[in-house]
């Protein structure tokens, strides 16, 4: 499922929010974390939608298999 990337901001924006309001984190240059912490999120949903995609694939390919 694709999520918006405005959504995936402001989930990020949230998290920062959180993580620095609570001090579980502080950080020397906000945006540059926020940038960090969105990169790795896109980067887990694109590897989702990878995972997601290879066994659609593999599912097709032993239909045969599942007598379908």
């Amino acid at each position: 499922m694709k999520i918006p990337a405005r959504l995936v901001e402001r989930i990020v924006s949230n998290i920062i929010k959180e993580l620095t309001e609570k001090h579980y984190i502080e950080t020397e240059n906000e945006d540059e974390f926020k940038k960090a912490v969105f990169e790795i999120i896109n980067k887990a949903i694109q590897e989702e939608k990878e995972i997601e995609e290879e066994a659609e694939k593999l599912v097709e390919q032993h239909m045969h298999l599942i007598g379908v």
